[in-house]
């Protein structure tokens, strides 16, 4: 046995067809490779942010930066000690396992896993970086509170990574199994016409996200509303957007359906209409009607946060009723304030009817805002 082990050259005795040196070499490779990885890690991530800073002129962030970087580095780092310190040594030949019905030679999977970590390894640098750039564009649009340039980035990013981590896997398929990806490409463009075809909704989906964040028919914080929908949007993803609606329900609405539809922009107006319909008792006399509308009109008016284009009428009489439309403008689109005027407003009317002792009749009618 130990002579299969030891084996005696003109320049001295080999174990394993390797000298001691070699060995030697092999493991002072090794024992440097882990000791330094930590610090070398952490000097790589500094350098790479160096570069980062002088491309973007950011100078903040440099922590989270090597605390994101620091561990796929130290993954790389020991792939490549590993790789360079079995390089100093030739493994044997005959050392192969059966599995199966295949033989495998131990130096050539030694080799398919190093490039496998390798790959990985890279892979997850780059990821990471991704991960930073998006969180310094976050930060950015928060701090400058855009809300829609928050949803763009976190969608970006996403699809971005999708592409990274689709591209790693090819790389893999053909560097560590070595399979023809022109070939493997060409199927998988006859296999995803047949997907893309089962998956028309999800596609039409994301279709429409893109388009939601070039077209911008809304943003994040907006109110809208659209096909019995009505609420705010709080996030938008790939194939949904989520709104908040009035009853303080999360609705999820796919994206198709918003792009495809008449969608109101309630925000964007600026503004707020209030429609109500009085009907009094029909024995009111003029005067009084005419009063009442007078005061009516002097309240809004006086009210600081409508506007100018109101109007008060004595629009019809209806089953022995008189009724009198009320019609303003609230100069916000924020539904807080505009409940608060209406509240406000409601108690100036009602003082009115109360001082002319008037009675209300029927019902109270309330118009679309």
């Amino acid at each position: 046995m130990l002579l299969d082990i030891f084996e005696k050259h003109a320049d001295g005795y080999r174990i394993w067809g390797n000298t001691l040196e070699a060995y030697l070499w092999m493991a002072g490779i090794l024992l440097t490779g882990f000791v330094v990885k930590k610090y070398c890690a952490g000097f790589l991530s500094r350098q790479l942010y160096r570069i980062f800073k002088r491309k973007t002129g950011s100078k903040q962030y440099s922590l989270e930066f090597v605390s994101l970087l620091r561990s796929p580095f130290e993954l790389l780092l020991v792939v490549i000690t590993i790789m360079l310190a079995f390089d100093r040594i030739d493994l044997p030949a005959n050392w192969t396992f059966k599995f199966g019905k295949s033989i495998y030679v131990v130096e050539q999977i030694i080799v398919s896993i190093s490039k496998f970590i390798f790959i990985i390894s890279v892979t997850w640098i780059v990821l990471r970086s991704a991960d930073f750039t998006g969180f310094v564009l976050l930060e950015t649009a928060k701090s400058h509170h855009d809300y829609n340039g928050e949803q763009v980035v976190k969608f970006f990013k996403d699809i971005i990574k999708v592409f990274i981590g689709i591209f790693s896997l090819l790389v893999i398929l053909g560097s560590v199994f070595g399979m023809d990806i022109t070939s493997l490409i060409t199927g998988l463009g006859i296999s995803g016409l047949a997907i893309a075809l089962a998956a028309q909704e999800t596609i039409a989906n994301l279709i429409g996200s893109i388009v939601i964040f070039l077209d911008k028919p809304f943003t994040v914080g907006d109110l809208i509303e659209s096909d019995k929908i009505k609420g705010v949007v709080e996030e938008v993803g790939f194939r949904s957007t989520k709104i908040r609606t009035l009853e303080k329900t999360l609705l999820t609405v796919p994206n198709k359906k918003l792009v495809d539809t008449a969608l109101n922009n309630i925000t964007r107006t600026g503004i707020r209409r209030v429609k109500m319909i009085l009907n009094i008792e029909g024995v009111t006399k003029h005067e009084t009607v005419k009063k009442i509308i007078d005061e009516f009109k002097n309240k809004i008016d006086q009210n600081g946060e409508t506007g100018e284009n109101h109007q008060v009428t004595f629009s019809d009489i209806i089953d022995h009723n008189l009724q009198i439309t009320i019609v303003y403008f609230v100069l916000t689109s924020d539904l807080d304030t505009v409940a608060h005027v209406k509240e406000e407003l409601n108690y100036k009317f009602l003082e009115t009817i109360e001082k002319y002792e008037v009675k209300l009749s029927g019902s109270i009618s309330l118009g679309k805002e």
